[in-house]
């Protein structure tokens, strides 16, 4: 009886210490506050990173291109490369802040084969860019935006996946810690449940 006694006890106590260390780590996770960051391209122009580098961000995704060359559907003239891309992350990673790349899509299809000419293009061009990433940086980002020419759901989603999968292959874009490369999928939608539709979807 006693031994059992102190079986139960002894379960007891474990318990009672799993449920302190979850709760005292849910604390901890409720005071840490959001880590701020700001996305940049050519559209801003000349920042002034001593500035960004001295306030409360703490980190930066700056734009490497827009679709592949001349295929963007708004403002068509600032297409491919963006010419203030080496500019902003010199200037952002002197600052102290850490740094990401990002490409914004011009996705154009109609027909899956299109779809994944088009993602390569476009892939090939951020890579040309980028050229590799650092220690330190970021994973390179994707930025999804609405308008898309000619293009249903299911060949977007094959669309983001192409390009996704030509960046996370090339040895260049390897982290140089892990030596793997992971993309994140930014989705700015007019309508929110489709973005996170496509969320769900696209993995």
């Amino acid at each position: 009886m006693r031994t059992r006694q102190t079986a139960i006890g002894a379960l007891a106590a474990l318990i009672a210490a799993s449920l302190f260390v979850a709760m005292t780590a849910s604390a901890q996770a409720a005071k840490r506050k959001p880590v701020k960051g700001i996305d940049v391209s050519r559209f801003q122009g000349h920042i002034g990173w001593n500035q960004v580098g001295k306030s409360k961000i703490r980190f930066a995704y700056v734009a490497a291109s827009r679709g592949y060359g001349r295929d963007c559907t708004v403002v068509a003239d600032e297409c491919g490369r963006d010419p203030f891309f080496d500019r902003n992350y010199r200037k952002a990673k002197e600052a102290g802040l850490r740094v990401g790349a990002y490409h914004r899509a011009f996705a154009a299809g109609p027909d899956r084969g299109d779809a994944k000419l088009d993602a390569r293009r476009e892939a090939n061009r951020f890579i040309a860019v980028v050229g590799k990433v650092r220690r330190n940086d970021l994973r390179p980002a994707l930025d999804v935006e609405y308008p898309f020419r000619r293009l249903e759901e299911a060949t977007l989603r094959v669309w983001i996946r192409t390009w996704v999968n030509r960046v996370e292959n090339d040895p260049r874009l390897a982290n140089p810690t892990s030596m793997q490369t992971s993309v994140t999928v930014r989705f700015a939608w007019r309508s929110r449940s489709c973005a996170r539709s496509m969320r769900r979807r696209v993995r």
